[in-house]
């Protein structure tokens, strides 16, 4: 809620939040589109490989019961799989529009 004050305010973002957004637009010349499938893509894939290797801490984690419950402990890891490679796809997708100039 302190986060939300500052920007209606008008005052830039915390520090901690923008900082890879800073960091990409000086160094790198990305736009939040770029910063923001690139975070994506990089989210994809720790999903991917925590299903993949079979990750305990992300598998059995507390909120992930009712993943557990429907689909069971394969499914899950089989969803988790699924669900980073979307991620990746969306990322990819959101990267190759902003090059063609459309996004």
């Amino acid at each position: 809620m302190r986060h939300t004050r500052h920007l209606a305010h008008g005052s830039p973002p915390p520090a901690w939040g923008c900082a890879a957004l800073c960091l990409g637009r000086k160094v790198f010349g990305m736009t939040r589109v770029d910063v923001f499938a690139l975070a994506m893509m990089l989210v994809g894939v720790l999903c991917m490989c925590g299903g993949i290797f079979d990750w305990a801490w992300m598998i059995n984690s507390r909120r992930a019961w009712i993943i557990r419950k429907i689909f069971g402990y394969m499914g899950a890891r089989i969803y988790y799989v699924a669900c980073g490679m979307l991620l990746v796809f969306l990322g990819l997708v959101s990267l190759a529009l902003r090059l063609r100039g459309t996004l």
